[in-house]
């Protein structure tokens, strides 16, 4: 596969008035929403690190950039890549590709963000391999992935990660391991499972699209208060969680 820069690709963009980070304001996740506890929960943990992305950021998988808006405000560019086709329909990718053989030169980027893209990756160890390459000296993955999720977007859903499993293929990689965190605890856990497999009540006669939409929005608002609780047992309850949050980083250049 051919590589190419990021001088070329700032180039091409310019031209049709796309890479360039906007402000955009993104309204919140309603309460409806049926993975309002693992998305919200998800968009916290990113604009925690918001500081990261900075200079030239590569969005791999991007689907349609959703995180662009939210912690994109300081980056110079930010190139999206996806295949052509997504299970969210037509991404907004400014480049087509795949996460196994990324299309780049090494060194292109200051940080790389990669959410809930690598259990779709057959081959997740090459994945990081990729991340390595085309990262800069110094610069920074931002990577999240679920440890708990029904299967989805099937039949390409091949993994679940632990913490230790994505600190292993990060340090195989070459890459150092900054952090790790959970994003949730055991009871976000269990209340976003409880939300995902209520869709029966949708089926109830007359009434079952209103109690459905009644029933999401009340457990994640207490799943999200509630789950603060899960602090207080330490590790123990976090381990149990929806999504880890991994920040990695390409040592400097000696």
């Amino acid at each position: 596969m051919t590589s190419v820069s990021i001088a070329e690709i700032g180039d091409r963009l310019s031209l049709l008035g796309a890479g360039a980070v906007t402000d955009r304001e993104v309204g919140p996740l309603p309460w409806t929403w049926g993975s309002k506890i693992s998305d919200q929960l998800l968009r916290d943990g990113l604009r925690r690190v918001e500081a990261l992305f900075q200079g030239d950021v590569l969005d791999l998988g991007c689907g349609g950039k959703p995180y662009r808006a939210i912690v994109g405000s300081s980056a110079k560019r930010w190139i999206g890549l996806d295949r052509p086709v997504a299970a969210s329909g037509r991404p907004q990718a400014d480049v087509f590709g795949t996460a196994m053989a990324l299309p780049f030169r090494p060194d292109s980027f200051d940080a790389v963000l990669c959410t809930q893209v690598l259990e779709h990756v057959p081959t997740p160890r090459q994945v990081f391999k990729e991340l390595y390459q085309v990262l800069k000296p110094a610069g920074a993955l931002v990577l999240t992935t679920p440890q708990t999720n029904p299967l989805h977007e099937e039949p390409e859903d091949y993994f679940r990660f632990t913490s230790h499993g994505l600190t292993f293929l990060a340090q195989e990689a070459g890459l150092n391991v900054v952090s790790i965190e959970p994003l949730g605890g055991a009871i976000a856990t269990v209340a976003q499972m409880v939300v995902w497999h209520a869709n029966w009540i949708r089926r109830i006669p007359l009434f079952g699209r209103a109690m459905h939409a009644a029933a999401k929005a009340s457990i994640g608002w207490f799943g999200l208060k509630l789950d603060r609780l899960s602090q207080l047992y330490g590790r123990g309850a976090e381990k149990d969680t929806l999504n880890w949050l991994l920040i990695a980083k390409k040592p400097p250049r000696c």
